[in-house]
């Protein structure tokens, strides 16, 4: 399949060591390891491709996704959720495609509360439009999807798809330990509210 992915959160570099962007580039990695060819709208351009299987073009315009939806003879939409951002599911819309939308947080009620300053007031409007309209929505996690489902009033198009791990990401060669018995592995994560 041919896809068109959109990342319209100007912090999440394609690029970057964040784990939003290691989010981003190991979804679409994953996307083009299953045969399929991908072009990322960003708003951020990457300094190096080196980890990069899929072509990224900067903008994130309805006119320039929509564009390359039909250079590119895409079969639908991918974006990952930013908040106030409807270009992704407007130029899906233009051309007839299907829109899916990876949602890994409520991003108004996060942002009202602990950056006010970053929502506007059509941002929870926004937010409501993006997931009743989206044709498939994926939640990250079950206390999501069923915000997600209380927000469309129904489960139709929404799927779980909780986070995992990429273990191509990891290298094979392990220390010698003293340890004996199964690993245990934890995760050490940027707290926040």
């Amino acid at each position: 399949m041919r896809i068109v992915a959109v990342n319209a959160d100007k912090g999440i570099a394609p690029d970057g060591t964040k784990g939003a962007s290691i989010h981003l580039r190991s979804i679409l990695n994953a996307f083009v390891a299953e045969g399929h060819d991908v072009i990322l709208h960003s708003q951020r351009l990457p300094k190096s491709s080196a980890d990069l299987r899929f072509e990224t073009r900067q903008g994130t315009s309805a006119e320039n996704i929509q564009n390359t939806i039909i250079d590119h003879k895409a079969d639908f939409v991918y974006e990952r959720y930013s908040l106030g951002a409807t270009t992704g599911l407007e130029a899906a819309n233009k051309t007839g495609l299907i829109f899916a939308l990876e949602v890994n947080a409520p991003l108004f009620s996060e942002a009202s509360r602990h950056r006010p300053e970053t929502i506007t007031e059509t941002s929870e409007s926004v937010e409501n439009e993006l997931w009743r309209k989206a044709d498939l929505v994926f939640p990250v996690s079950s206390g999501m999807l069923a915000f997600v489902t209380e927000v469309r009033n129904h489960r139709e198009g929404v799927h779980l798809l909780p986070n995992g791990i990429d273990p191509g990401l990891f290298t094979d060669e392990r220390q010698e330990t003293r340890r004996s018995g199964p690993w245990t592995m934890a995760f050490l994560g940027h707290p926040k509210p």
